[in-house]
Order: structure tokens, then sequence, then C-alpha cells
């Protein structure tokens, strides 16, 4: 019996040393770096972390309060279970952060999947628009995400379609696009713009008199300044706007290569009524010379007697004149159709003076002028 039980022992020693062998350990320091807190995401969902230990066949100890995972194991499914749950804490962090970022993305990029049999295009939420447009910058064909009902799709970026992963009859597909608001930013900002801070968006730079830019300001507004009694140019202010520019080159291709229609205006009560009356249209107007506008009516002066005046690129677009008194607020439609209108009104087709505008994106003051 005796050999017996050594025998037994000398087995069950032999395979305690295989197993410890194989016993391996593994901890995951969970770190707070990139305002995202490791310890913050497991406790919001710690049983899927819980569960990994049970689908990798491993132990696991997961200590909040020391920042640590132990992970303790056989063989190689350690080695598994810990790059499962570095994947997955990645992952969490990616989300986290793309829902932040998808917050500024979503004023430059915006992408749009259909509904409605594809009458209709809805934006993706934030984070995800900045997922899809990580993988359109990494030039990949496909991207997969995961809704918030954890259910898988797939963006194919050369056909332009979503479509559920598990449907193999292709009963889920929509069409995908991407919207870039900042097409053309070069031509929108001009380089000639000082330093303007995120979240600045309007500035006012007072221009050196020995500038390229500040003289052909000034020329501008002296061309047709006479017969108006100037004496003195104080100074002159480039308007940096950010927020007008960008609408204003979808409006030029508008009024340069047809009509707007009637829904794109929206009325100005404040416009042509300020001064005494509608002559033109209840729109903006704007003045072809700038003695004209150099009026007291116009332009008064403040108590040291400085006026001001806007100098200003307008948009007229496919104009008309109208006859004075005319008081719609919004142009005439073209001769022949129920729904184009012009773009603009004016007094005089042949030696125009004033034009008004019914839409604020046809127009940028460029400069302030302060003079008398």
């Amino acid at each position: 019996m005796s050999d017996k039980t050594e025998n037994v022992d000398t087995a069950f020693n032999t395979i305690k040393e295989r197993i410890d062998k194989d016993r391996k350990e593994i901890v995951v320091t969970l770190d707070n770096k990139d305002a995202v807190d490791e310890v913050a995401l497991i406790e919001n969902d710690k049983k899927t972390f819980e569960e990994f230990g049970r689908i990798f066949k491993v132990s696991l100890n997961i200590d909040l309060k020391q920042r640590k995972i132990i992970i303790t194991g056989l063989g190689d499914t350690v080695m598994e279970c810990y790059q499962k749950i570095l994947s997955e804490l990645r992952d969490r962090k990616k989300m986290i952060m793309s829902k932040e970022i998808g917050s500024t993305l979503q004023k430059h990029v915006e992408w749009y999947f259909t509904e409605d049999k594809g009458d209709l295009w809805v934006p993706y939420p934030r984070y995800l628009s900045y997922i899809l447009e990580e993988a359109f910058e990494s030039n990949v064909n496909v991207k997969e995400f995961q809704d918030s009902n954890k259910k898988t799709y797939v963006v194919d970026f050369v056909k332009g379609n979503e479509v559920e992963k598990e449907d193999k009859h292709n009963a889920t597909v929509v069409s995908v696009i991407r919207k870039d608001y900042t097409e053309g930013i070069g031509e929108v900002f001009p380089k000639c713009w000082t330093y303007m801070a995120e979240g600045e968006n309007l500035a006012e730079v007072v221009l050196d008199s020995s500038d390229a830019e500040y003289k052909d300001a000034e020329a501008a507004f002296l061309k047709t300044i006479v017969p108006y009694n100037l004496s003195q140019i104080k100074e002159i202010r480039r308007v940096q706007n950010r927020k007008p520019v960008p609408a204003i080159p979808n409006k030029k291709e508008a009024a340069g290569n047809g009509p707007a229609k009637c829904a794109e205006y929206r009325t100005k009560s404040y416009a042509g009524n300020t001064f005494g009356g509608v002559w033109y249209g209840s729109g903006v107007y704007f003045a072809v010379k700038s003695m004209y506008s150099s009026n007291d009516s116009y332009s008064k002066p403040d108590p040291q007697g400085w006026k001001r005046m806007f100098l200003v690129k307008v948009l007229t677009g496919k104009t008309t004149n109208v006859a004075k008194g005319y008081t719609d607020r919004f142009p005439p439609l073209i001769p022949g159709s129920q729904t184009d209108r012009y773009n603009s009104t004016c007094d005089d087709m042949a030696n125009p003076t004033e034009f008004v505008i019914y839409n604020d994106i046809q127009a940028y003051p460029e400069y302030v002028i302060v003079f008398k």
C-alpha cells in the first residue's frame, strides 16, 4: 500500500508541477489618460469584463480600488483574455473620445444615411460620424460599427451604402453620403485674415494705411465719394466674420447659374423701413456709390463727427428693376415661372444706383471705414 501511495503522490506532484508551470498571471493596470478613466469604463459595465473570464476559462480579480485586473489561468488563454480586455478598453475609450471629437467634427463634416425608401437623409450620431470619417481618411474600403443596440453594420465607402452585417440578402441596404462643409474653405477665408482662436467668430482688424489691402479699400471708397466734402479717413477695419462667409459660395452658385427658389429667402423686417420707407422692396439696400451712403440719413456722425460706412461684397445675381413703391418681402417671379424668382431688385437696370437683396447670405461686409 505504501508503494502505491508513494506512486500516487509522485503522480500528483508531477501533475501539480506541470499545472504550476503552465499557470500564468498577468496584471492589467487601469490608467487615467486622455481624460478617460478606465476604472469608470469598467464600473459602468462590469458584467461584460467578468464575462471574459468565463469565455476564456480564466480567473479574473477586478480590483477597481487598486486600479488593476489580475488574470490567472492556464496556457495561452491568459494572454488571449488579456488582449481582449485591452481591446475592449481601447474601443470604449475611443468611443468616449469620438463622441467629444464628433461634436467638433460635425461643424465641418457630416455623414448621412437614407430612410423612408431613400426619400429622407438622416445624419449619423456624432460619434459615428467621427468613426466613419476616421476610416474614410484612412483610405479603407469598408468600416464596421455597432449601434446602441449592439447590432453590427458595414459601411462600404466604394459603393456608398450601409448594410447590416448579418443581412445575407441585402434587404437592409441604405445609401450613405459624406458632406464636407469645408469644401472651398481656401476661398471662403481669405489669406489676408489674421489668426482667430477656435470659437472666435468675429474680429475687426485695423489695417495699416501703407498696406495694399488698405489702399484698395480706400480707392473703392474714394472712387464715388464726390461730391461729399471728405476731410479725413480715420481708419479702415477689416471685418473677419466666420459665420456668414461659408454660405456665400453656395449662394453665388445659385445666383450665377440660375434663379433661387422663393423658399430660400428670409424677410428683413428692419430693412427699408429704417430710413423712411420701402422703395424697391422689403429687403436690405446697398448703394452703388459711397457718396450716397455718406448722407447723414444713412451714416450719422457720432459726437466727434466721425461717420462709419461698410464696404460690402454683394451677390446681386439675376436682378430686375421694380417701380418705386414695391413693398414685397421677396423679389418678383421670373416671367414664365411659378416658382423661380430673381435674386435681387434694383432701381434702374441701365444705370442702377442701389440694389436690394432678400437673403442675408448674399452680402458680406468686408470693411468698416471711419471718416468725416
